[in-house]
């Protein structure tokens, strides 16, 4: 697009489409002339021949060059102005200043009285070692990098004089426009590049690039100028407009747009340029393709600096902006690897990226009036770097107010094969058109964007802007004047005036330094356009060759008998090429590294071994270089010596009820490396409703809530490198009724944007809250957009004094490529001013998150009954971006309603809790008692109303009685027979009736022949209005009471048989002594029977019971001489006696004979 495109070529000219698909055609190049710069003068053009032709009517400057026609064109730009208010676009506040960008070389190039010929000027630029060359439509000029002129301004008609073709400008009829240039870093070779049409052959639809490729790495010696033919092939001429030069790795490639009444089609050629630094005669492919218009070829940039593909096969790509789809189109071309110049080269559609929707630039404004042009949005640049396309052209765009023309730009990766796209941007603001962007992108992935600036109050000038390689997605900062407007541009062509049609932008082989050649208005005579130089890059960006060394992890945890591997990573930057020597200091242990150097880029492997216990920081150095670069890297290495042992549970208490469905876990902490929590519904485990694993302190606060009115349990473990402890006993609690949980800040997702209820503060100006980058709706806090800034959010919220928790969580996303470990840039929570411990962040390339993820809570309760401030807060330094978003932040806030009274279960957690709620109707013995918890051990003293005997036996029946109250119910008792912990065996359900009415209820129960009776056992009665299923769980009223039996407390078993009986008479006295031996007994029953044989069986009268080892009857009847006597002597203890059913007895019969 150039003042002489096809809306500048004689009316009529030219012939209807003839589609000819897409071919692919071969020719060779016009032998080529050699030209020695210094035979050529530096002059103007003695007359603008353009201004005549336009005077003479013989053309027309209007711009309308494009693949629709001139009147649904303008029926596009209608729809752009009339466009809505764009929330993704970049709403640049120009007072802003940030980064760190500087330009360091500035100077005016050509301006319109030193070439005298044409509007607008389409100025280009290209940058070699030593030299810079800027061209514009009909001259160019060679400067040193400090802007001093070293040849020129040279007339391209001059120039090109004596070449063969079209080029060679011995007729007044051709005309010479649109420079394109370039610099092959590999070669060393620079570029120029201009087109020729002749207004005198086929009406005009014709064109020739003219191309010159210098002799040596220097601008101003001898050149060879070739001929290419715009029309290969035997078909219809068009006219031959905007061409664009890309450097390849194998070829030059060449495209422009062809037109004839109206576009045809694109012509993309594929130039030998071996053949051309040789100075011989080239072979050139041409690509006929229809499906594109201005198809950008790609420049490779930075074949020293990492900017080339690594793979000397990878095609070459075009890339075009589809008209009226949101898409950029790539093609790639590839050569044939065994005969590039006599096998046809494959060309195809590499793949289609969908981006953000462009409309129409429109006409822009300046101080004084009379609008200059926009054009369209076409595709202005195509640069290649490190396998990623970046992309640049103007589009109408409204960013508040109303619609201006912005600078679109994206980044897209080509390393597949297959585009993708990285990100994309519109940078704008209210009221200032941006047009005419060219970009380049250096060794360190940051990029620069040059473009006019103009506005109703300023006159177009020169700008640029950028962004460092880990700034925020789609962000550009630093927009920064490089050259004022000077004057109100005016022109002899019709308003609006013809401005552009491109810019230019080159990268210095150094791989840091952008070269920007930019049109500003100068004040001057008519056609005030000029043109101005810049030299501009990153202070992060390094020029000499250096390297980094990076090691993972930077921390690491192992047990004291293990050892430790880091990964060491040596990058080369600028061409870095020597060998670095690794070492390590201050480190526990033996370190050992494998291999001992590297030559970056490459790695080595650092094992440490041996290490005591403890925590040890250390550093890994590699030296290597000439002179001595030194790079290092610090390293912690943790060491446990065994297995930590068991945490102890704090909080939420053992039995703790009213507990809040959000509670925050404490727990004590043991040195553990890390902690496991675990909460789940049974005591097994088994229904695990949260968990959380490696949790760096000894509390965790639930994320989720938990139901109301539930019973939980929950443990904890601690962990080292040395395993994990055992789990801490299970603890319980059981959340309050009627709870309910409220997130208390307003706009918690920052959808009232940067005038909504966050406050926002940024030292640069910066706004905080946008459409770019929200985790969910359309806005989030995006903190730390430019490097030396301080950006906070803010908002206060009201925590009720009743609260039975409050939890502050937000999600964010982390983007940066700063150095990690020394806190260069910062993030942090601030609650009332104070950083929040676990909230504060490094800012750096090893925090990076590559999206959203949910931070963890933090425990806000004690801020119950105030408004604290919630505070999001970053700092950058003044390189190596990093932004910090923030998203959907909650603080909730919980409250109990009204939790029923309740009377809990006392027994240890392993018979289940059980609990009655009400108000005491019906209950045990004679009152109701209200519980506050359920841990171990009766809580309350008035537990009662059950009586089981004082003592009992295995295989006895004995009677229980229940005392209840308040009207007939389901009555249940539990006993622990085995003493095993619960109430599952079947024979410990011991009480299940149906009461009719209050009162006492006995009830008999069998002692298990198992029972273990040597420790009192636990028992659990409950009494309720509906059926009770179950020793554990809630019921809606009623009692329950836990306790032990009585009065059993040491074994118990029934007597042995007394032994060693001795029996002996005093017949004179009326007397028998009785003795025996026992141990076991309690008591001795002695009885006697009388008859005339002995018997085994039966009892005698009872004499009496003696509780020693001895009796004396003094009863016997003297008077019957000769009768039997027998005694029975049985022992008894409180379990029974020596025989349950048949006593054993030790018997003797004698005769009681008087005088004997």
């Amino acid at each position: 697009m150039q003042s002489l495109a096809p809306g500048g070529r004689p009316p009529g000219g030219g012939a209807v489409l003839v589609d000819e698909g897409v071919q692919i055609l071969r020719k060779t190049a016009v032998f080529p002339t050699t030209v020695n710069l210094a035979d050529i003068p530096s002059r103007p053009s003695p007359v603008d021949k353009l201004q005549q032709q336009y005077l003479d009517g013989k053309i027309d400057l209007a711009e309308q060059d494009r693949p629709v026609s001139e009147s649904l064109f303008q029926a596009m730009v209608a729809e752009s102005l009339r466009q809505k208010a764009d929330p993704g676009v970049q709403n640049y506040q120009p007072q802003a200043i940030m980064g760190t960008l500087a330009v360091n070389s500035s100077f005016k190039s050509i301006d319109y009285t030193q070439s005298q010929q044409g509007v607008p000027p389409d100025p280009d630029i290209m940058v070699g070692h030593d030299h810079i060359v800027v061209g514009v439509n009909t001259s160019f000029q060679v400067f040193d990098k400090s802007g001093n002129s070293l040849v020129g301004p040279i007339l391209y008609e001059d120039f090109w004089a004596n070449a063969g073709g079209t080029c060679a400008t011995g007729s007044s009829s051709v005309n010479m426009f649109d420079p394109f240039s370039a610099y092959d870093e590999e070669e060393s070779r620079y570029i120029l590049g201009i087109t020729a049409y002749d207004s005198s052959l086929n009406g005009g639809d014709n064109g020739w690039a003219c191309i010159a490729v210098s002799t040596s790495d220097s601008a101003t010696g001898s050149w060879y100028l070739y001929s290419f033919d715009g029309n290969v092939g035997s078909g219809t001429d068009y006219f031959y407009d905007y061409p664009h030069l890309g450097v390849g790795q194998d070829a030059l490639y060449l495209s422009a747009n062809m037109f004839g009444s109206s576009f045809v089609r694109a012509h993309l050629h594929v130039l030998d340029k071996d053949a051309m630094y040789a100075g011989t005669t080239p072979t050139y492919w041409q690509i006929n393709d229809t499906s594109d218009f201005t198809l950008q070829p790609a420049k490779l940039k930075g074949y020293n600096t990492g900017g080339w593909p690594t793979n000397a096969s990878e095609p070459h790509y075009y890339a075009a902006v589809v008209w009226g789809s949101s898409t950029i189109r790539v093609k790639k071309v590839t050569l044939n690897a065994s005969n590039p110049w006599g096998t046809a080269p494959s060309y195809a559609t590499a793949g289609s990226v969908s981006v953000n929707s462009y409309s129409q630039p429109v006409s822009q404004p300046q101080s004084g009036g009379s609008n200059i042009e926009g054009n369209d949005y076409r595709l202005l640049d195509l640069e290649y770097w490190g396998g990623k396309l970046w992309a640049t052209h103007t589009i109408g765009c409204n960013p508040g107010s109303g619609t201006v023309n912005c600078v679109r730009w994206y980044e897209i990766d080509i390393s597949s094969g297959t585009p993708s796209l990285v990100q994309q941007g519109t940078f704008s603001s209210n009221s200032t058109y941006r047009s005419f962007p060219d970009l380049a992108v250096d060794k360190c992935g940051n990029m620069v964007v040059g473009y006019t600036s103009t506005s109703s109050s300023t006159f177009p000038s020169v700008y640029v802007a950028g962004r460092e390689a880990g700034d925020t997605a789609g962000q550009l900062k630093q927009e920064t004047l490089v050259h004022a407007g000077e004057a109100y541009y005016t022109a002899y062509d019709s308003v609006p005036r013809r401005w552009g049609d491109y810019t230019g932008m080159a990268l210095d082989p150094d791989g840091v330094t952008h070269w920007y050649v930019g049109e500003y208005s100068r004040s001057q005579s008519t056609a005030r356009w000029s043109t101005w130089v810049s030299g501009s890059k990153w202070s992060s960006c390094s020029v000499a060759p250096d390297f980094t060394l990076d090691v993972t992890p930077a921390s690491a945890n192992i047990c004291a008998s293990g050892s430790q591997q880091f990964n060491v990573a040596l990058a080369s930057l600028a061409g870095f090429n020597s060998s670095v020597s690794l070492s390590a200091s201050g480190n526990p242990g033996t370190a050992s590294f494998s291999p001992s150097s590297v030559t970056p880029t490459g790695s080595s492997t650092l094992t440490i071994s041996g290490a005591a216990a403890g925590s040890h920081a250390f550093t890994v150095s590699g030296s290597g270089g000439s002179p001595t670069i030194n790079r290092s890297a610090d390293v912690t290495l943790n060491v446990a010596a065994a297995v930590p042992g068991a945490p102890t549970l704090s909080s939420p208490g053992g039995g703790e009820t009213a507990v809040s469905t959000l509670p925050t876990f404490t727990w004590s902490n043991n040195s553990a490396a890390g902690y496991d929590i675990q909460v789940a519904t049974d005591i097994n485990f088994s229904n695990i409703v949260l968990s959380a694993t490696d949790l760096p302190g000894n509390s965790y606060t639930a994320g989720s809530s938990l139901s109301n009115g539930t019973l939980y349990y929950w443990r904890v473990r601690g962990s080292n490198a040395c395993g994990n402890s055992s789990w801490t006993a299970v603890s319980a609690f059981r959340t309050g009724s009627g709870q309910s949980c409220t997130n208390v800040l307003s706009e918690p997702g920052f959808e009232g944007g940067a005038s909504g209820a966050w406050s926002s503060s940024s030292t640069l100006g910066q706004v905080l809250i946008d459409t770019n980058n929200p985790r969910s709706g359309s806005y989030a806090a995006r903190l730390g957009r430019q490097n030396n800034e301080n950006s906070q959010v803010w908002q206060t919220a009201a925590i009720a004094s009743g609260a039975t928790s409050a939890t502050l969580r937000y999600w964010y996303d982390i983007s940066s490529s700063d150095i990690c470990g020394s806190f260069y840039d910062v993030g942090s929570v601030k609650v009332n001013g104070s950083a929040v411990s676990g909230h504060e962040y490094d800012l750096c390339s090893g925090t990076s998150t590559g999206g959203f993820v949910q931070s963890a809570a933090i425990n806000m309760a004690s801020y119950a009954g105030t408004t604290p401030e919630i505070r999001f807060q970053t700092t950058t330094d003044v390189s190596l971006l990093s932004t910090m978003t923030i998203d959907d932040v909650e603080l909730m806030v919980c409250t109990i309603g009204s939790t029923p009274a309740a009377d809990y279960s006392d027994l240890p957690l392993s018979y289940g809790v059980a609990w009655h709620e009400g108000s005491g109707s019906r209950k045990l013995g004679s009152s109701w008692d209200s519980d506050t918890t359920f841990s171990n051990g009766q809580d309350d003293g008035t537990d009662d109303g059950v009586t089981f005997p004082a003592s009992w036996a295995q295989g006895e029946t004995v009677n229980v009685t229940v005392t209840v109250q308040g009207g007939s119910g389901s009555l249940k008792g539990w006993v622990d027979w085995n003493n095993d912990g619960d109430f599952a065996d079947g024979n410990e359900l011991v009480i299940d009736q149906t009461v009719a009415s209050a009162g006492d209820q006995v009830v008999a129960v069998d002692v298990p022949e198992t029972a273990v009776l040597s420790t009192p056992l636990n028992y659990r009665i409950r009494f309720a209005s509906s059926t009770i299923d179950s020793s554990s769980g809630s019921m809606a009223d009623g009692e329950v009471t836990d306790g032990q039996t009585a009065g059993v407390s040491a074994p118990c078993a029934a007597p042995t048989a007394v032994s060693n009986l001795s029996i002996s008479g005093n017949v004179g006295a009326g007397t028998v002594n009785l003795s025996w031996s026992n141990t076991n007994a309690d008591s001795y029953e002695v009885r006697r029977s009388v008859g005339d044989f002995y018997f085994s069986n039966g009892l005698g009268t009872l004499l009496t019971t003696s509780s020693s080892g001895s009796y004396q009857d003094s009863t016997v009847a003297l008077n019957n001489v000769g009768t039997h006597h027998v005694y029975q002597i049985r022992a008894v203890n409180g379990c029974g006696s020596a025989s349950n059913s048949t006593h054993t007895v030790a018997e003797f019969e004698f005769d009681i004979m008087p005088g004997n």
